[in-house]
């Protein structure tokens, strides 16, 4: 027999992703994306899931005393970066393809609330996370 939370994370994982595809632009060519606590899934969340991708740059994950989270990418594929989210995961992948052969690093820098989860994957990008996962 299921506990009902699990029941309720397995209809959530069901899901269709909603795509965030709007990143501000920033200066030097850079995007960034905000959202706060009351923009994910429906409600006030104080931790979400985290994964985070880059092949090569480096990536900054912080967590902070706050809800919502915020992502700031710079470098020259900024545009062709992916944000998704299913209820409290957020996804955020580079570009796919020729980066690593013409060198194309990324600076990203993410904030998270204390206590969310984190998982990273790099290829040659520097990780550096600070804060209580």
């Amino acid at each position: 027999m299921a506990l009902p939370v699990m029941q309720e994370w397995i209809d959530a994982a069901k899901g269709e992703p909603d795509d965030i595809e709007e990143l501000e632009p920033v200066n030097q060519g850079g995007r960034k994306l905000e959202r706060d606590g009351d923009d994910i899934d429906g409600g006030r969340v104080t931790a979400i899931d985290l994964v985070a991708e880059l092949d090569e740059g480096t990536l900054d994950i912080a967590t902070e005393p706050a809800d919502g989270f915020t992502v700031t990418v710079h470098g020259p594929r900024s545009e062709e970066f992916t944000i998704t989210q299913r209820g409290r995961e957020i996804v955020v992948r580079s570009p796919r393809g020729r980066s690593w052969l013409r060198g194309e690093e990324h600076q990203v820098e993410i904030r998270v609330p204390e206590g969310s989860d984190l998982t990273a994957r790099t290829g040659s990008a520097t990780l550096h996370a600070r804060g209580r996962y």
